[in-house]
């Protein structure tokens, strides 16, 4: 992980046009094994040369959140590792999409978090808070979540329903845990800073909070249509 980061961390120094070239570049390798190797997309007859360049995506086919339901088997590899790690999402918006996913793209997923906690001064194994927006369940892979993420210096707390107590567990960890980022959405994090406040525990205003994508494009949003 940490080769991947640091290749992440040279990668923004690059020049526009280097990024483009190894852009496309990455780009028809992923179009060339998706052809090769998933039914879905060769059913499509897609070429992997309409990606040598990046304004060839607007040619792609949009990959909707229904078809990833309803196809789920022929979007899968043929060549799936042995080792794979099934994943979903939280199911807020629905019902929730099953992902698999090797090590390799766990490494470089991490990598890549890093990186940008980097950008807000919180190096890899700085503290971390998480306010996880999914309903607990017995699965065996949510049981062994705990034992990782002590190892990453990592606490989680479940913030599904923003419930009192879901709140006041939050706010005890954050006190004796003391983190240097917390992650979740906008409303669970003012859920938390509200909650903090009333019980008089002032360190998470000096803690950076890191929101969803969601929450970056209504700010983006908003501030176009103040201009």
């Amino acid at each position: 992980m940490r080769r991947l980061l640091a290749d992440l961390e040279e990668s923004q120094w690059r020049s526009t046009d280097e990024l483009e070239r190894r852009s496309s570049t990455a780009l028809r390798d992923l179009l060339t094994y998706a052809v090769q190797q998933t039914p879905f997309y060769r059913s499509l007859g897609i070429q992997a040369g309409a990606a040598d360049g990046c304004p060839s995506l607007e040619s792609l086919p949009v990959l909707e959140k229904e078809t990833l339901q309803s196809q789920a088997d022929s979007l899968l590899s043929s060549d799936l590792p042995r080792r794979t790690t099934w994943g979903r999402t939280s199911g807020s918006t629905g019902r929730p999409l099953r992902v698999a996913y090797d090590d390799a793209f766990l490494a470089h997923n991490l990598a890549s978090q890093w990186r940008g906690r980097g950008w807000m001064g919180v190096p890899p194994g700085d503290r971390i808070l998480t306010l996880r927006g999914r309903a607990l369940d017995g699965s065996s892979r949510r049981n062994t979540r705990p034992a990782r993420h002590l190892l990453r210096n990592y606490r989680t707390v479940p913030a599904f329903d923003l419930s009192d107590s879901c709140m006041e567990e939050a706010v005890s960890l954050l006190a004796s845990f003391r983190p240097n980022l917390i992650y979740g959405t906008a409303q669970r994090s003012t859920g938390l800073r509200s909650a903090a406040s009333a019980r008089g525990e002032s360190c998470v205003r000096r803690v950076p909070t890191c929101a969803g994508c969601s929450t970056l494009l209504r700010l983006c949003l908003n501030t176009r249509g103040e201009r």
